[in-house]
């Protein structure tokens, strides 16, 4: 069997890639975490990465990272305040995203029980705090990802690669339409030429 060409993996990697489900980090400051949620993205075709950034600069460093950072829309948005915050997820709000929490607080719902009928920002955050109080409170959804240890914390990479792995799952069996636009197609297309 012969390879396939890069035309046609592009073009089949355009057939799953999506704006339906974006993902936002807040503060997340570990570059391998970065570089493998970056990773989880592309490898689930998930196109647009939200990154707040306060008190940390979001950076990655591995090489297999900065191919798939190329195929990803990365959005970097300064958070000097609260406002600025609010401001950046009142956008994603504006443009039809329900902002999912990922938390341990009560009134979480699952991975099964989260409605795809609507585009989904799922928010991370920091490695040790997790999200901060402005997140929480613009937050549509609290999300729980199911834990049957009795460790009741999860690394923020792996959290979003469970979740991920299985929305787009979910996501795929639904009859939403998820798929990129004609229009978008196109301008990835010309955005992943080498």
């Amino acid at each position: 069997m012969e390879p396939s060409s890069p035309d046609a993996q592009t073009n089949e990697a355009l057939d799953y890639r999506t704006r339906h489900i974006t993902v936002v980090l807040e503060d997340v400051y570990q570059p391998h975490n970065a570089a493998s949620i970056i990773r989880s993205c592309d490898n689930h075709g998930i196109q647009d990465l939200h990154v707040l950034e306060g008190r940390n600069a979001f950076s990655f460093d591995s090489e297999a990272t900065f191919e798939a950072a190329r195929r990803i829309s990365l959005h970097r948005h300064h958070v000097d305040s609260p406002d600025d915050a609010r401001a950046a997820l009142q956008a994603l709000k504006d443009a039809g995203y329900r902002l999912v929490a990922t938390s341990l607080r009560p009134g979480c719902i699952s991975l099964e029980e989260l409605p795809l009928d609507h585009k989904v920002a799922l928010c991370f955050g920091t490695e040790l705090k997790g999200l901060s109080e402005v997140v929480h409170d613009m937050a549509d959804i609290y999300l729980r990802i199911p834990m049957f240890g009795m460790t009741q914390s999860l690394n923020v990479s792996v959290s979003a690669a469970i979740c991920l792995h299985r929305l787009r799952t979910r996501l795929q069996e639904t009859s939403v339409s998820w798929q990129l636009t004609s229009e978008e197609r196109a301008a990835l297309t010309s955005a992943w030429r080498p």
